[in-house]
């Protein structure tokens, strides 16, 4: 029994959270800024209703990565504020930035992106939450 109870644990925590995680933070293909200055990926295609992880790469139009820049995301249902939590943007290595979010609801959702480094820019994405 013991054996049996730790094979299940063992697959529990080793296996499966890799299975589970391996689409979420495969990034969307690169999208350019309004005023073209950067380029920004981000793992919209994998957000879902609940809390999330939003993950953006952020480059220059050398496709260079861009880090130690200020961003700041802003987000909201598009048709009716939800209020949702508004938790910092962390910077990860290689032009990586990501910020808990939470989707509390089905349909639409709009992000407003500001990025200032040397220059500064803006970026919008909605996106509509089935799943």
């Amino acid at each position: 029994m013991k054996k049996i109870l730790f094979v299940m644990s063992f697959v529990m925590l080793v296996i499966v959270p890799p299975i589970i995680a391996s689409d979420e933070g495969a990034l969307d293909p690169a999208e350019l800024t309004v005023q073209e200055i950067y380029q920004v990926s981000g793992n919209w295609s994998s957000l879902k209703r609940g809390w999330n992880t939003l993950i953006l790469k952020i480059s220059d139009s050398q496709n260079q990565s861009i880090s130690q820049a200020k961003v700041t995301v802003k987000y909201d249902m598009a048709t009716m504020p939800m209020n949702p939590p508004d938790n910092p943007v962390v910077e990860k290595e290689g032009g990586v930035y990501e910020k808990s979010i939470f989707l509390g609801m089905g349909g639409d959702w709009k992000f407003d992106i500001s990025i200032a480094r040397d220059q500064n820019d803006t970026f919008g994405k909605t996106i509509n939450i089935n799943k």
